[in-house]
C-alpha cells in the first residue's frame, strides 16, 4: 500500500492544453485586421432635452487611415441598434444570395462585424456607468463599420454588374449612417505647408510640430479643418465634442483632413 502510494506522488499529470487552443481563429480579411489597427474612433456622450423627454445624444469623431480624412457624426443608441439589425440582415440575405461565392470576402467582413461585442440595451435613465460602456463598446463598433465600409469599396471596384448591387447599397447604408463625406472615399494624402500663422494651435497656442509623447507616437496628431486651419488633435477632440465650428474662424466644421 504505502509504495503505491509513493508510486502515486511520484506520477504527474500531463500539462492542461492552452484554453482554446483548440479553437481556430475567427476568419477575417487581412485588408480588415490592418485597416482596424489604425482606424480611430472617439466617442462622446452628451444629454439632450428637458427631464421629461431626455436622451443621450453621441457625438462621433472618425479618423480614417486609407483617405487621411476625419469627419463628426451625430446618433442615438437607438441608430446604432437599428443600423447594427440591418447589417445582420444584409449578412443574410448576401449569404443565400447565388454571388455569395465572390462576394465572400464581403460575408467575411460583415460576419466580423456581426461578431464585434455590442453594448446592452437597458431599462433604465443613463447613468455614469451605462455611458461609459457604451461609449466604449460603440467606438469599438464604429471602428469595425470602418473597418468593413474599407473592405467592401475596395472589393466593389473587382466586381460585375450583377454582384456588386449587395454591396453598394450596404456601402450606401454605411455612408448614411456614419455620414462620411465624399473626400473620405476619393481623397488621398496630400502634402500641406503651414503658413507661420498655421504653424501654432489656436486652441492651446503651442507649435503645431509639438505634438507631445503620445500623439508623435499616433497617425493623425494634428487636424486640419475644411477652412484651412490646423489644431493638435488632443486639442481639438474635446472642442468638437461640444461644438462643431471652428476656434479661429467660426465656421462650421463637420469634416477634414489630418496628418
Amino acid at each position: 500500500m504505502r509504495q503505491r502510494f509513493l508510486s502515486f506522488l511520484a506520477s504527474t499529470e500531463p500539462a492542461p492544453k492552452p484554453r482554446g487552443a483548440h479553437l481556430r481563429a475567427p476568419s477575417a480579411s487581412l485588408a480588415a485586421s490592418a485597416t482596424m489597427s489604425r482606424n480611430q474612433v472617439v466617442i462622446k456622450a452628451t444629454p439632450v432635452g428637458p427631464a421629461e423627454a431626455h436622451y443621450t445624444q453621441y457625438t462621433i469623431i472618425c479618423s480614417q487611415p486609407g483617405t487621411y480624412q476625419w469627419w463628426v457624426a451625430f446618433r442615438r443608441y437607438s441608430e446604432f441598434v437599428t443600423f447594427r439589425k440591418q447589417c445582420h440582415k444584409t449578412l443574410k440575405v448576401v449569404q443565400k444570395s447565388d454571388h455569395a461565392q465572390a462576394l465572400a470576402p464581403f460575408i467575411d467582413a460583415l460576419s466580423a462585424l456581426a461578431r464585434c461585442p455590442f453594448p446592452p440595451k437597458h431599462f433604465i435613465v443613463d447613468d455614469a456607468t451605462i455611458l461609459a460602456e457604451r461609449k466604449a463598446g460603440l467606438a469599438t463598433f464604429v471602428e469595425h463599420v470602418l473597418s468593413s465600409y474599407d473592405d467592401a469599396s475596395r472589393l466593389v471596384t473587382l466586381l460585375g454588374v450583377a454582384q456588386r448591387v449587395l454591396v453598394d447599397a450596404w456601402l450606401r447604408l454605411a455612408t448614411a449612417f456614419l455620414v462620411v463625406p465624399p473626400d473620405a472615399r476619393t481623397s488621398r494624402r496630400r502634402h500641406t505647408t503651414l503658413c507661420a500663422a498655421d504653424a501654432v494651435c489656436s486652441i492651446c497656442l503651442g507649435s503645431i510640430d509639438d505634438k507631445g509623447d503620445d500623439d508623435r507616437r499616433s497617425a493623425g496628431a494634428v487636424f486640419e479643418t475644411k477652412c484651412h486651419h490646423h489644431y493638435h488633435r488632443k486639442c481639438i477632440l474635446p472642442w468638437l465634442a461640444k461644438t462643431q465650428t471652428c476656434p479661429m474662424c467660426r465656421h462650421r466644421v463637420v469634416s477634414g483632413r489630418w496628418y
